[in-house]
């Protein structure tokens, strides 16, 4: 391999990090807003999560897990 493929191999790998970790952190994002969105339906500050939105939760959860698995899988903190 030559050290331009290198730098470029290199480079792409930033640049995947870089995506799994702002997919990982719009997926957190979704899940508090619908945590907080439930919290404050029960204590009757809003009205309640749409269907779609809880039906929406238990994937984002699922998402999460392998968005984890994968961040760890190549090196990268989850916190």
């Amino acid at each position: 391999m030559t050290p331009a493929e290198t730098r470029n191999r290199e480079h792409m790998e930033r640049v995947r990090a870089v995506h799994r970790r702002s997919a990982y952190e719009r997926v957190l994002s979704r899940i508090v807003f619908y945590c907080t969105w439930e919290r404050e339906a029960a204590a009757g500050l809003r009205p309640p999560l749409p269907d779609d939105c809880r039906q929406h939760l238990p994937s984002l959860l699922a998402l999460r897990g392998e968005l984890e698995a994968e961040l760890v899988a190549h090196g990268q903190s989850v916190v």
